[in-house]
């Protein structure tokens, strides 16, 4: 069977009621599933210097991951591959499934059991189903892939449950080549050294330290200070666009400023009265620091918005809603939450709450580990867990090995940071910390009930 005929066989796996039409999709992706293993069983051969146009690549300290950037909107596929750890003659299928619980933690819960296959060469791949944060229901698949040298992989697959993502396997043994050309070059063979020295370049040349720099200091240098900004006379809509994201497992927030001369500032994190846009259209264009830079065009047809994709060039439409701004003098009473996380960067959590009375709370909590898996007997598993809130800031750190053991710990009981007064302003919010700290932030509702807002470059929402 080739990935045509897999993709071909597959049915639409949304939520049915239908007994014959469930058991038809159970089947289907278990075939996909075993399919899927063999691609990566029997591929480890393909070279570096494949295609790869078309592709997504995010390398993490402790995963690279894959996105087809042709994905059909409101679908999902991310083939996530995880740095190898030392086998070390430990269980290859005790590994596979503790890693897929841990990792699968910040995803959903399971919506069954986890189905646990064996496959060559001591390999193993679990699989189930879970519920995103917008109720999609996914596929997902873990598989543990025991390499030459002891190396062992993880290779997560979080899939949409249609023929628009299943596709998308064909390329499977390409990607999972290419992580371990990028995770071991020395072990995989290379066709093309000049295929691979231009990657490495281009990859330098936009995430050097310097460009980080430099992209910084220009990112200050358009914040002006409120009300000398963007003039909200001439403000078309500030539009939101947000989706789920499991490279890094939370909600994206991407605000778009659609002006009346029908330019479009995209990627929004200040106030938009806060934006210097003479200066930003000088400074934040296409180049060694803005890959492609942030302003493009946007047109209207009939009820919806487009722009010209800054990836494309071509127009695509504007997903999400209108950013609705807070009135002066208002206040609310909501407890906002928002989190995410996953097995390579580690969880976090945080909690914003207003008050009627027009005070506001912060609860931040984070979890930031060195490796995706392995633990103490692989290498020093080093753990850093914060949290900061009303009444205290607090750091744990722990080292964790086979020779070596210990930590340290500080905290501050003063939580003044984390409290104080707000207010709304223009697509902002003023608050003013009862340790004498003041500043505004971006901030706007994004449903017309005010229970989930847009603050700063996350999403917050009530219920969680």
């Amino acid at each position: 069977m080739n990935t045509e005929q897999v993709t071909n066989r597959l049915v639409d796996c949304r939520e049915t009621s239908n007994p014959e039409t469930i058991n038809r999709c159970k089947n289907q992706l278990k075939t996909v599933s075993h399919f899927l293993l063999l691609v990566l069983f029997f591929s480890f051969t393909q070279v570096f210097s494949q295609d790869l146009q078309g592709w997504d690549i995010n390398k993490g300290k402790n995963y690279i991951s894959y996105i087809p950037s042709n994905l059909v909107k409101g679908k999902t596929f991310h083939l996530i591959v995880y740095a190898p750890v030392k086998l070390n003659k430990r269980n290859s299928k005790k590994m596979t499934i503790s890693a897929a619980k841990s990792i699968q933690k910040v995803l959903g819960k399971p919506l069954k059991d986890w189905s646990i296959k064996s496959i060559n060469n001591n390999g193993f791949n679990v699989t189930n189903m879970y519920k995103n944060a917008h109720g999609e229901k996914l596929f997902v698949s873990y598989t543990g892939v025991p390499i030459q040298h002891d190396d062992f992989y993880i290779v997560q697959v979080i899939s949409s449950m249609d023929s628009n993502t299943q596709k998308f396997i064909k390329k499977m043994p390409v990607l999972f080549t290419n992580a371990r050309q990028r995770y071991r070059p020395n072990q995989v063979n290379k066709h093309s050294d000049k295929t691979a020295k231009t990657t490495k370049e281009k990859r330098n040349k936009y995430y050097s330290k310097e460009r980080n720099i430099k992209y910084k200091k220009i990112e200050k240098s358009v914040h002006t200070v409120p009300g000398k900004g963007a003039k909200l006379s001439g403000i078309e809509t500030i539009w939101s666009d947000i989706y789920f994201n499991s490279a890094v497992g939370s909600i994206v927030v991407t605000p778009y400023i659609l002006f009346k001369d029908r330019s479009a500032y995209t990627r929004l994190t200040i106030p938009p009265t806060e934006l210097d846009v003479e200066k930003s259209k000088r400074l934040q264009v296409a180049g060694d620091v803005y890959k492609r830079g942030k302003w493009t065009k946007w047109r209207r047809r009939g009820a919806h918005y487009e722009i010209i994709s800054l990836r494309t060039g071509k127009w695509k439409k504007l997903e999400g809603s209108k950013a609705i701004s807070g009135k002066k003098g208002e206040t609310v009473n909501f407890k906002y939450s928002a989190g995410g996380g996953n097995q390579a960067r580690g969880s976090w959590k945080n909690k914003f709450i207003l008050k009627a009375d027009g005070t506001f709370e912060m609860d931040t909590f984070r979890m930031m580990n060195n490796e995706a898996m392995g633990g103490g007997d692989v290498v020093p598993l080093v753990t850093t867990v914060s949290r900061s809130n009303k009444n205290s800031s607090k750091t744990n750190t722990s080292v964790i090995g086979d020779n070596i053991g210990g930590g340290i710990s500080s905290k501050r009981n003063n939580g003044s940071k984390n409290t104080g007064t707000y207010s709304f302003g223009d697509y902002s919010i003023i608050l003013r910390h009862d340790n004498g700290w003041v500043h505004s932030e971006l901030f706007y509702f994004d449903k017309a009930d005010k229970t989930s807002v847009v603050f700063r470059d996350k999403r917050y929402w009530t219920g969680r």
